[in-house]
């Protein structure tokens, strides 16, 4: 399966992503990709979303999709200077 970019993720998790940045990092500072699955058995299916976001040599993935948080986690691990 190959990876998608920030400009095709849905336009609330783009603008969710970008309101994240609360410690003076711009989001073009940033390399967001994704990786799409669909899963579940029979007729319930529903999309596995896993987003990579990084920052030089700093790689992080976080669940993505209704349901998750992260955008929570994308937030502690600013807060927490893990890109800088």
């Amino acid at each position: 399966m190959a990876d998608k970019t920030f400009d095709q993720l849905p336009a609330s998790e783009q603008e969710d992503f970008r309101n994240c940045l609360d410690a003076d990092l711009a989001p073009e500072m940033f390399k967001v990709t994704f990786r799409e699955e669909l899963v579940g058995d029979g007729e319930i299916k529903f999309i596995e979303r896993a987003i990579t976001v990084q920052f030089g040599v700093v790689s992080r993935e976080y669940d993505g999709g209704n349901g998750t948080h992260r955008t929570v986690d994308f937030e502690d691990d600013v807060k927490m200077h893990v890109f800088a």
